[in-house]
């Protein structure tokens, strides 16, 4: 009688000991035969069933400190690999912000991870970031347009100087007789002069937020409409109607008019 020849596969365990060179590093991550594995509160991980083998890559990181890289061979026994990990030096990053000639206090930079109002000053302060490169950050604050950038940390502190600008929008002023639109119809508003269009619009952008600003719509042969309006947090449509005018200008030749009865008493007829 034949009987297989079973072969019983060997493996081995092999443990990571991580340290800063002399107190162990708990949470380190290590990445070895095609595992990730955190190291416990005494700096160890520990990978079961290794099978035997040459130059396996293995890596250890963790936030703050130096990454380390290398390779071991598992044979005929465990195997223990002693990694120290450097700490990282970190820096500070600073971002001033402003709206071209003043500082902007209140508004939210968030980068990092991370979210800092600005001071009286403008300024936000991160500590403690270690280099890496393109780090985005987003700079917020009502009434301005919204800032995006990204920086690299390299080997120095950081100083972010940030522009915001005022949001603004659109006014169009939609013209008619009612039924028609009216070009060539001059509107004044926000200090300036824009005739309408063909289409009876003039429209007036970069307008920056405020109350009850003041416009004036006129045409020759039209009765002159006068308002204020409001912009807020959007673009705003003015319809105006422009009625004809229709008045009549009488001119009066003094040597013309007569008086009668001359002189009265409770009455007088005026003929021209």
């Amino acid at each position: 009688i034949e009987f297989p020849d079973y072969q019983q596969s060997i493996s081995y365990n092999v443990t990571f000991n991580v340290s800063d060179g002399t107190d162990p590093i708990e949470g380190a991550e290590v990445t070895f035969n095609s595992q990730n594995i955190l190291t416990s509160s005494g700096g160890q991980a520990v990978f079961v069933d290794v099978e035997p083998g040459s130059d396996l890559p293995w890596e250890v990181s963790k936030l703050g400190y130096v990454t380390e890289t290398g390779s071991l061979t598992v044979s005929n026994d465990n195997v223990t690999q002693n990694v120290t990990l450097n700490e990282m030096i970190s820096y500070t990053v600073t971002f001033n912000v402003d709206d071209g000639v003043n500082p902007i206090e209140g508004a939210n930079v968030n980068f990092n991870s991370s979210n800092i109002l600005t001071n009286a000053s403008g300024q936000a302060i991160f500590n403690d970031i270690y280099p890496e490169d393109d780090i985005e950050y987003t700079i917020s604050f009502s009434g301005y347009e919204t800032v995006n950038g990204m920086l690299s940390v390299v080997d120095e502190d950081i100083t972010e100087d940030v522009g915001m600008e005022l949001l603004t929008y659109s006014v169009t002023f939609v013209v008619t007789d009612g039924s028609n639109p009216v070009a060539d119809a001059n509107v004044n508003f926000n200090s300036s002069d824009i005739l309408t269009n063909s289409s009876g619009q003039a429209i007036f952008n970069d307008v920056l937020p405020a109350d009850n600003i003041p416009y004036s719509v006129s045409k020759t042969g039209y009765n002159s409409v006068n308002g204020t309006l409001s912009v807020t947090d959007q673009d705003v449509f003015q319809d105006i109607i422009l009625s004809e005018d229709v008045s009549v200008d009488v001119v009066l030749n003094l040597e013309n008019i007569k008086l009668s009865p001359n002189p009265f008493n409770d009455h007088i007829n005026i003929t021209f």
